[in-house]
């Protein structure tokens, strides 16, 4: 029963690292205030995902969290890229700039949040 939770909670971080794509659109600009909030909700996700992983994968390790957080991040991307395959959004969206910018930004974030939380315990 355990088990089937944290996959659960793995698929609902992977479909929200999916909706968050791109934590910053360096090729359209949007309202500041649309902006603020994706930013702030962002934010928010990738650190509850890194006390997650300290939580609920304690055994774990830095290095197999990192590989987790990683792959939450590209497979939230994934998904993203075949919800909008065809589609217009996909040519700003999808450039190398953003690509980079949301991997690098996420993966430090939850990664920071995994070790700052460690300190805690």
């Amino acid at each position: 029963m355990k088990r089937k939770w944290h996959v659960i909670l793995l698929i609902m971080f992977i479909i929200i690292s999916g909706a968050s794509f791109p934590i910053y659109n360096l090729t359209k600009h949007y309202t500041i205030s649309l902006t603020g909030i994706l930013l702030y909700l962002n934010i928010f996700c990738y650190i509850e995902l890194g006390i997650y992983e300290k939580k609920i994968l304690k055994s774990w390790g830095m290095k197999n969290a990192a590989i987790t957080n990683l792959g939450v991040i590209l497979l939230g991307m994934l998904c993203r890229y075949l919800l909008e395959f065809g589609e217009v959004s996909n040519t700003y969206n999808f450039t190398i700039p953003n690509i980079i910018l949301h991997i690098s930004v996420t993966f430090m974030i939850s990664m920071l949040s995994y070790l700052l939380y460690k300190k805690t315990e």
